[in-house]
């Protein structure tokens, strides 16, 4: 009796702290619009800039061409500008190349729980790990389409980029506000925040919302309490001798279930071991791939029978590429399996490449990390 009623009283919060949500404080700017003036660091391919951001303006201040991420002069004069202006919001800015980005349908109801379904879906259909990235995301503008559903951006970069400049910045004494990217066309930034999507920071306008939503919630659990309060006592007695009469029962019951269990358990977790050690999983097959071949090159066909695989591709050299295989953890014996041909519209040596995929008993004491450039 107490479990139905505890139930039915958290059900009722929730759709009540949904509808307060939706009534009273509209959500707050997300990224740097947060901020009515910003100090910002933009980092892109050949160079780093300094810009100076307010109401809509943008004001190129200083420029460092040619120079590697975080060198000395580009960030002693970035922390000297936002150290100046105590009222301005320092953060840093890249460049749109540096990110990918992906669109999600959802339904409108689940609009507040988006941030968390993405987060639960990266590694599930993206190939990167969500402890080597940072990712945000904004609902795109025009808000629910003809079939009740919203658009989500998820814009996604990797840690390796922005992690040495962080550190950077961070050795300069300089507190960041907010880490976002340029749009694709590179005269306004996306309206995300990769720093307050990682520490899950709330504005002030929300916590607002939340302890608004939390007072009357209260009040209205405390009426719900008192009414169900006096229900339980007149039934408590009633539940006492019912228990009483049914432990006995349900006890033997439930050690023989408890015993079917265990062993089904332990009899599936043996299978999924076995098949585990038999076989290297496709995600990791991909994320080899990905870590061995160079940025200049990219595959166009990749193929996987069962302990051989063959990709097809683009490369500056294909014979190079033969090495990286070699050195790798995870594959043996790679060769060429056609003739290289050099493709003169994509300016590149198209290749064919097989080659076979190590046994899990050679891969238990490898690196599975291990990066090979």
């Amino acid at each position: 009796m107490l479990t139905s009623v505890s139930r039915t009283v958290v059900n009722f919060l929730r759709w009540w702290g949904r509808e307060l949500n939706g009534i009273f404080v509209a959500p707050a700017p997300v990224g740097s619009a947060r901020f009515p003036r910003r100090t910002v660091l933009s980092v892109e391919n050949n160079s780093l800039r300094i810009l100076d951001e307010r109401k809509g303006r943008c004001e190129e201040l200083e420029t460092f061409e040619g120079v590697d991420f975080g060198a000395d002069a580009a960030i002693t004069a970035f922390g000297k500008i936002a150290r100046k202006r105590r009222r301005s919001a320092a953060g840093l800015r890249f460049s749109n190349t540096d990110c990918f980005q992906r669109v999600v349908n959802f339904p409108s109801a689940a609009e507040h729980d988006i941030a968390k379904a993405l987060q639960l879906d990266l590694e599930r259909t993206t190939p990167f790990r969500a402890s080597d990235v940072y990712a945000a995301h904004y609902i795109r503008d025009g808000g629910e389409t003809s079939n009740h559903q919203v658009v989500a951006n998820q814009v996604i970069i990797k840690r390796q980029t922005v992690d040495p400049i962080l550190e950077a910045v961070s050795d300069g004494g300089i507190a960041l506000s907010f880490v976002d990217c340029w749009n694709p066309n590179q005269d306004a930034p996306l309206p995300v925040d990769f720093l307050a999507a990682q520490d899950g920071r709330q504005s002030a306008s929300g916590r607002g919302t939340n302890l608004l939503r939390g007072l009357v919630a209260a009040s209205v659990c405390l009426a719900i309490v008192a009414t169900a309060l006096l229900f339980m006592r007149q039934h408590d007695a009633l539940e006492k001798l019912t228990a009483a009469t049914t432990t006995a029962r349900s006890q033997a019951n439930l050690v023989r279930q408890a015993i079917d269990r265990s062993e089904t358990a332990a009899s599936q977790l043996a299978v999924i071991s076995k098949l585990r050690l038999d076989r290297t999983s496709t995600a990791r097959i991909l994320e080899s791939l990905t870590l061995l071949i160079p940025d200049t090159a990219w595959v166009t066909d990749l193929r996987i029978d069962g302990e051989t695989i063959e990709i097809t591709g683009y490369a500056k050299s294909a014979t190079s590429l033969i090495p990286l295989f070699d050195r790798s953890d995870l594959f043996a014996g790679a060769t060429l399996t056609a003739p290289v041909m050099f493709d003169q519209h994509q300016d590149k040596e198209r290749f064919s490449i097989r080659a076979s995929i190590k046994s899990s008993d050679v891969l238990a004491g490898s690196n599975p990390n291990k990066k090979i450039r």
